[in-house]
C-alpha cells in the first residue's frame, strides 16, 4: 500500500494541471502524510500516520485543493467543497 503511494508521488510532476483524482480516504491520508515529509515504514511511523489519518476530515465526496497558493509552495487545502449526500 505504501509502495503504491510512493509510486504515485514519483509521478506527480507528470500530471497535467487541474487533474482530478478520485480515491479512498486512507489512500489520500497516506498521500498527504508523505507529502508532508513523514513516513509510515515501521511500527512507530504507522501508528503516527494512523493518528494523523483518523483526525482528517474525509467525508464521502470530499473535495481537496492541492494547487500552489504561493510561488514555490504547494499544500493540501480542504476540504473545500461540502460532501455529497
Amino acid at each position: 500500500f505504501s509502495a503504491r503511494v510512493d509510486g504515485f508521488v514519483a509521478q506527480l510532476d507528470r500530471l497535467p494541471d487541474r487533474t482530478v483524482l478520485v480515491g479512498h480516504g486512507i489512500w489520500f491520508g497516506l498521500l498527504f502524510w508523505k507529502l508532508l515529509g513523514f513516513t509510515a515504514d515501521d511500527s512507530p511511523g504507522m501508528r503516527a500516520f494512523r493518528r494523523f489519518q483518523s483526525g482528517l476530515p474525509m467525508p464521502n465526496c470530499a473535495v481537496y485543493d492541492s494547487t500552489d497558493r504561493t510561488a514555490g509552495t504547494a499544500g493540501i487545502f480542504g476540504p473545500v467543497k461540502a460532501p455529497c449526500g
